[in-house]
């Protein structure tokens, strides 16, 4: 992958120096303060809406504070990230920027991973700082609680947005249109949500980490191998026909 690190610095820079840098760790770590306030205001705000004649709801535990996280990654943040990602490619084609960048002694694999791997840093970073932020603001909010399922359910979606995120680049690779592109990005993620509720797709395909990412949240035993493999295994294939589409693809 030749220019594959210069390429990434690039890339790196352009994240920290554009609204990059702000739409989805802004939005990620607002969700993981807001979700156990949320969690715990649920009963109040609902009975002050509806008014007293709502039957008396069950005082919120620290578990409603996880199913609100995970509610709010998918499919809103999810949705971030295919937005986000989905002019990549054919924005700096149609720019001008990718065919300059091009003529120097950067491979169009080098051109596709590198964006691939400075967002997928983007994602896991901010993931994992919201992660912890949420368990912190849970834990001020209501009485101990391990933070075993939390992390569990933000790794495995983690594997769904950066399966995301390679769709983004793949359509983006293919598209003359980031508008385009994203449209397609978010159909395939509203497939996936279908077929969550089909329990084949649920178990072996990528579709089972929306079916299982609110029991995993809840601490509850639940089969997420092949889900997350699958979905690595589904980016793996997809950037690889992203490369393949750009290497064709005049410029």
């Amino acid at each position: 992958m030749n220019g594959f690190r210069a390429m990434l610095m690039k890339e790196v820079r352009e994240t920290l120096r554009t609204w990059r840098i702000a739409v989805l760790p802004g939005f990620m770590l607002l969700n993981a303060v807001a979700s156990p306030i949320l969690a715990a205001m649920a009963p109040r705000l609902l009975t002050a809406t509806m008014g007293a004649g709502v039957p008396a709801l069950p005082d919120p535990t620290a578990w409603d504070a996880y199913a609100q996280w995970v509610k709010n990654l998918t499919p809103l943040t999810v949705l971030i990230v295919i937005v986000t990602a989905s002019g990549s490619v054919c924005g700096e084609i149609a720019g001008g920027v990718a065919p300059i960048v091009l003529t120097k002694p950067i491979s169009r694999v080098a051109f596709v991973m590198a964006k691939f791997a400075a967002a997928t840093l983007l994602i896991l970073g901010t993931t994992t700082v919201a992660t912890l932020l949420t368990w912190g603001v849970t834990l001020a909010m209501f009485p101990s609680i391990p933070c075993g399922p939390l992390v569990g359910a933000s790794a495995l979606w983690s594997t769904l947005a950066v399966l995301s995120l390679a769709l983004s680049l793949l359509f983006s690779s293919v598209l003359r249109s980031a508008a385009g592109a994203a449209g397609l990005g978010c159909a395939v993620l509203i497939v996936l949500s279908t077929l969550s509720m089909w329990d084949t797709a649920a178990r072996y395909s990528p579709a089972g980490v929306v079916a299982v990412l609110p029991k995993l949240a809840q601490g509850n035993s639940v089969d997420w191998a092949w889900p997350a493999a699958t979905s690595l295994a589904s980016t793996g294939l997809c950037l690889w026909v992203a490369i393949l589409a750009l290497s064709r693809r005049e410029i």
